[in-house]
């Protein structure tokens, strides 16, 4: 099934969409290479969270809270803020989610088949790639990551993923994926960070439960994150709605090697929608992941090459 690509606009700015019969997915080089759309032709449906009103730009560095929180973006070399803790790049910070979520991407069409897109990494030698082509009713996504150097540098990849959701909405994680461990709970449902507890269903000490893995409403007032670490035998996670659609997110669980989920209720953040965040390492910062012997590390003159597929039903 043949794909086409037209250029189009995004908030005024210059926008690449990709389609085929079954859906379309919409990317933005100038804004981090930035995921507006996953629409689904059969379905009608789109599957990304969308914010209305004016874009919010930000400079390299700025804060990612302050900007087009909406759609998927690309988290790279690390999710929170972290200054790098040894040689040769002692001491230099590694910005709030990283350093490619706000800066144009080269973009090239190639064979009007699939898009190209790269950057180049400002304070440590690296040059992200990937590939999106479409098949059917999934999105395809290669990535890799080289290390320009001859040191072996600390990294985590992770896609941040926020998908239009409804009260009802369903975390589906992976086959063998029976705990999880809080890394932010504004209403303490899951425990504080660090704190592992068997999914879905928390149960309280006055003997009432929890189901994380069910959405609720804005009245909730609530955002959770928690990351699924331990035995992942299988690389799907899926989100399933109320009427019985769902999206999937299909990984290599020996390259992606957890994987987290959010559910945004209001809370400080004000949003409602569902996160699915495939990533290389856990918890959010190369240092915390290596503390917990769960870093990837991007050896020195090497290349990362993973893959992820996303399917809209």
């Amino acid at each position: 099934m043949n794909a086409s690509i037209t250029e189009t606009r995004y908030k005024g700015i210059r926008a690449i969409l990709l389609e085929n019969d079954e859906l379309s997915t919409t990317l933005v080089p100038e804004l981090g290479s930035k995921f507006t759309s996953f629409f689904s032709k059969r379905t009608n449906k789109e599957y990304l969270y969308q914010k209305t009103g004016p874009l919010s730009l930000q400079h390299y560095d700025g804060d990612y809270l302050q900007s087009e929180m909406c759609g998927y973006d690309e988290m790279f070399p690390t999710v929170s803020t972290f200054f790098y803790d040894e040689y040769p790049w002692e001491g230099i910070k590694i910005p709030d989610h990283g350093e490619v979520w706000s800066r144009r991407w080269a973009c090239d069409v190639i064979n009007i088949d699939h898009i190209a897109m790269s950057i180049s990494g400002v304070r440590l030698p690296y040059l992200l790639n990937k590939k999106v082509s479409l098949y059917g009713n999934n999105i395809v996504i290669d990535y890799s990551a080289e290390n320009r150097s001859e040191y072996d540098m600390k990294f985590i990849w992770c896609g941040h993923i926020m998908l239009d959701a409804e009260k009802g909405c369903r975390h589906v994680p992976p086959i063998g994926a029976l705990t999880a461990t809080s890394v932010y709970s504004e209403s303490g449902r899951i425990g504080e960070y660090g704190n592992r507890f068997s999914f879905p269903e928390i149960v309280n000490t006055d003997g009432t439960s929890y189901d994380v893995s069910v959405l609720g409403d804005m009245s909730a007032d609530d955002f959770q994150k928690f990351y699924f670490t331990d035995n992942i035998e299988q690389g799907i996670y899926s989100l399933v709605y109320p009427d019985a659609g769902k999206i999937t997110v299909k990984f290599q669980p020996e390259k992606i090697t957890a994987i987290a989920g959010i559910n945004a209720e209001g809370g400080s953040f004000g949003v409602h929608c569902t996160y699915i965040e495939p990533c290389t390492s856990p918890f959010d910062r190369p240092d915390i992941a290596e503390m917990h012997g769960r870093l990837n590390m991007l050896k020195a003159n090497s290349t990362y090459e993973w893959k992820i597929q996303i399917e809209l039903s």
